[in-house]
């Protein structure tokens, strides 16, 4: 059946089926709109209203193509905005491949939007009805996004949940729910106001009814969180930590002529001042030496510490076999004011093409990054112990992007430390919106965050997210702070993850696919083509 007869006098209407190239550029320009919301703009009522305004085009008329396909543009449109800072590491990479930048972006957003596409093409099959196509939609969204940082390595940049990046009182959310849960909620409420929208009038009744309660649902859940940050507004101090920010340029990082000045000004901002805190932090791969094989250096980086002190830092590992195979690690090495490494860490989740090639053997593009050989990935995640009670979580780059990688440790470890090089990234959205989900896994976890970045953002954060200290970017500084202990009580989140939540999801699509298929079975074929919501 036709919109205009299904949906007499919207203005959606004029959207017929002579229109779809006005369609689907309406929807990639959406999905741009969307990509608003997320750091550093911040701009959420934009990105809410182009994501109901989206979910509204895509109850378009009984044409895969159009649904499927308008998804794929949103996708697209929303990943070139919201990742088009990625350009900015080709200039950095082989010379060979300076001049790909823009076009990474570009198809980085096609491959990256097949998940949206993905998502309307399976919104075109179920055609859940009425009150239950907001519940279906959201559990769908969210499950695309599960998906999409599950694939291969997985990717979960700006998840629906980070649209709240900007409002500290949402994301108290995710100490109970998770990032998933807090989208789902997000993309329920878009959903239910999308659908009350192009409703016929006789079915409204029971929409208003729980738009009504979605509104009051996410009006107490800014209230709670207001009040859970003024019920923990004092927390103890476990330890007090120097950040170090050298503001090294990717450029210069591993320039060998660099090298001693690098070492020298990491070992300068350590030592500057007197009364050098207990802890001290670096990024990763801090300086450009294998420092684990290099105890002399390693007694001038600790020199400075006080003698219970330690020097927690990014840094380059390899191990080599009695065959003569070499393997290097992207580490973070704990190291004594002796100059011992009593703990290290190896990345788990390793950045495609920027410290492996995935099928190398296939694959015609080389890696982005400096060095001689693909990075090998850590078996598992694990903790630093640091004595005095202090137990570090650690997290290598966007390693802080995965939720609930290290839920396993969050009943053992009392802080987070993130080493990053964002300086790949120059002055662009990148670190902004790397810094606004790395501060998520400290409330999720109910664990303060302490996060060294090479060019920036480096910044200390305490369970429940609020900024403590803060070094922008492009700055050459090191901060002193006073990092609080974990929450009392561990989170909810942190014991049960995400299992219920996905189970519900299971639950509710179960049901739209049951209920797809009863209809399909008892409709005349001739009929199929011209379904009614």
């Amino acid at each position: 059946m036709d919109l205009i007869k299904r949906y007499p006098g919207r203005s959606l209407n004029r959207l017929g089926k002579d229109n779809t190239a006005v369609v689907l550029t309406l929807q990639f320009s959406l999905g741009v709109f969307y990509g608003l919301g997320f750091a550093p703009l911040g701009w959420w009522p934009v990105a809410l209203g182009a994501l109901t305004g989206h979910l509204i085009v895509l109850q378009r008329p009984d044409n895969v193509y159009v649904s499927s396909v308008g998804g794929w543009m949103f996708g697209i449109g929303f990943f070139a905005i919201s990742l088009h800072w990625i350009q900015e590491s080709f200039a950095f990479g082989p010379v060979a491949l300076r001049s790909l930048g823009w076009g990474a972006v570009l198809g980085l957003g096609l491959a990256l939007g097949l998940f949206n596409g993905m998502f309307a093409l399976s919104a075109h099959w179920l055609r859940p009805k009425d009150i239950l196509r907001p519940l279906m939609l959201a559990a769908l969204w969210i499950s695309m996004e599960w998906l999409r940082s599950s694939v291969l390595s997985g990717f979960p940049w700006n998840l629906a949940a980070y649209v709240w990046s900007n409002v500290l009182p949402m994301l108290q959310a995710t100490a109970y729910v998770g990032v998933y849960g807090l989208g789902f909620l997000t993309i329920l409420s878009c959903a239910t106001f999308a659908q009350l929208f192009i409703a016929a009038s006789y079915r409204r009744a029971p929409l208003i009814a729980l738009s009504a309660v979605i509104v009051m649902l996410m009006a107490a859940i800014y209230i709670g969180g207001i009040r859970r940050l003024e019920a923990s507004a004092a927390l103890s101090t476990q330890f007090r930590v120097r950040l170090v920010q050298a503001n090294i340029s990717q450029g210069r990082k591993w320039d060998t002529r660099e090298r001693e000045r690098i070492f020298a000004d990491y070992l300068e901002a350590t030592a500057r001042a007197e009364n050098v805190p207990s802890v001290v932090v670096w990024p990763e791969t801090a300086v450009p030496f294998l420092l684990d094989e290099e105890p002399a250096r390693r007694a001038f980086a600790t020199k400075a510490l006080p003698p219970d002190g330690y020097l927690v830092t990014g840094g380059l590992r390899r191990e080599i076999y009695e065959s003569g195979e070499r393997r290097f690690f992207n580490s973070v090495l704990a190291i004594t004011a002796r100059g011992a490494v009593t703990g290290r860490y190896d990345k788990v989740h390793l950045v495609p093409f920027g410290e492996f090639v995935p099928l190398a053997s296939l694959n015609p593009f080389p890696r982005l990054t400096a060095g001689l050989s693909d990075f090998t990935a850590g078996s598992s995640h694990s903790a630093l112990n640091l004595g005095k009670g202090v137990v570090v979580a650690p997290l290598i780059c966007y390693e802080a992007i995965f939720p609930g990688d290290l839920r396993a440790l969050a009943s053992e470890a009392t802080v987070l430390v993130n080493v990053t090089n964002d300086a790949w990234f120059g002055m662009s959205w990148g670190p902004y919106q790397h810094l606004a989900m790395a501060r998520v896994r400290a409330i999720e976890l109910g664990l303060p965050l302490v996060r060294a970045a090479n060019t920036g953002i480096s910044a200390v954060f305490d369970p429940l997210g609020r900024s403590l200290a803060e070094i922008p970017l492009g700055a050459r500084a090191y901060a002193d702070v006073d990092v609080p202990s974990p929450l009392p009580h561990r989170t909810v989140y942190s014991q049960v993850g995400e299992w219920p939540l996905f189970a519900f999801f299971s639950f509710v699509l179960a049901i739209g696919a049951v209920g797809q298929l009863r209809q399909r079975w008892s409709t005349p074929a001739a009929l199929t083509t011209n379904r009614s919501d």
